[in-house]
Formats: C-alpha cells, sequence, structure tokens
C-alpha cells in the first residue's frame, strides 16, 4: 500500500490527474492524515552587493593653505602617496625640521613622522622657499582620510581630508 500511496503521491506532486483514486486514499487526503512530502524551495539567490567605481580623488581645501608664511598643499598619487608641498618666505622656515605630519582614518593613525633636517629648495617664481615630503601610507585609502600638517615653528596646524569620489552602479 505505501508504494501505491508514494506513486499517487507523485503523481499528484507533477500534477497529473489521477482518475481513480481509492475512496479509503481520497478521504485519507481530504482529512489531511495522509501528506505527500515536496522538497523545500530553494533559498532565494543573493543579493548583488552594489557596484563601485572610483572615480577619483578629492582633497579639501583643493588649493591647500596660503597665510603670511606662506603656502602648504597636498597632492595624493593613488594607492598610498601624499606629497605635501612647502613653500615659505624664510629659507630657515621651508626645512623640514619645523614640521610634523600625521594621517589618521577615523580615529585609527595610519602614519605619524617628524620632518628631518630638510634643506629648502632655491626660491621660486613665487619668492618662497621651497620643499616637498613624501609620505607613504602604509596600506591603500578605503574612503576618507584626514592629513594634518603641523608648522612647529609657528604653531599652526593644516589639516586636510582626502576622499576617494566613487560612482554606484545600479543594478
Amino acid at each position: 500500500m505505501a508504494r501505491e500511496i508514494s506513486f499517487i503521491c507523485r503523481q499528484l506532486q507533477n500534477g497529473i490527474h489521477v482518475k481513480k483514486l481509492p475512496a479509503l486514499l481520497f478521504s485519507a487526503l481530504a482529512l489531511g492524515t495522509l501528506s505527500c512530502s515536496t522538497a523545500p524551495a530553494a533559498p532565494p539567490a543573493p543579493a548583488r552587493p552594489p557596484q563601485e567605481e572610483v572615480v577619483g580623488w578629492e582633497i579639501s581645501p583643493a588649493q591647500g593653505y596660503v597665510d603670511r608664511f606662506g603656502y602648504v598643499s597636498l597632492e595624493f598619487t593613488p594607492p598610498g602617496r601624499l606629497t605635501v608641498h612647502l613653500g615659505r618666505q624664510g629659507l630657515d622656515h621651508a626645512n623640514t625640521v619645523w614640521y610634523s605630519f600625521a594621517v589618521t582614518e577615523g580615529s585609527l593613525t595610519l602614519l605619524s613622522l617628524s620632518g628631518n633636517e630638510g634643506i629648502p629648495n632655491v626660491k621660486g617664481p613665487d619668492g618662497n622657499w621651497w620643499n616637498d615630503v613624501v609620505l607613504d601610507i602604509p596600506q591603500p585609502v578605503s574612503g576618507e582620510i584626514g592629513v594634518a600638517v603641523e608648522d612647529k615653528k609657528v604653531n599652526v596646524t593644516y589639516a586636510f581630508t582626502l576622499r576617494k569620489l566613487l560612482r554606484h552602479e545600479k543594478d
């Protein structure tokens, strides 16, 4: 009898109309005492993660800082090289020994260092003695970082923000 019930269940699951069901079997199905098991439905496919494409980088303030001492600006080369450009009115003030640098991501400090004795380059056309400091971040920039350039000679900190610019593809 179990074989017949199994056959009838398969026929019902496949949508085939069975004309001659014994009355007892029909009654059992109607009362719910006999059930045909079915395979569980397959889980839904996982959602596709949104696709992102890096379209550029934004440094804020874009032009850096200009004050009575000269200028401080920042340049970024992916995946993790920052170049700090210093231009100062006085020869001694453009020496990198007067500067310290900190790179942070949220509350995590990625890099912190003080400038070494760095003799400035000749005066530029703008009349400033200049120097460049390269900071290699130990890991790729994931989204947004802060860069602080501290001028210890005049006790001023220049704060920059570097943001990754993304384009989100739609499904």
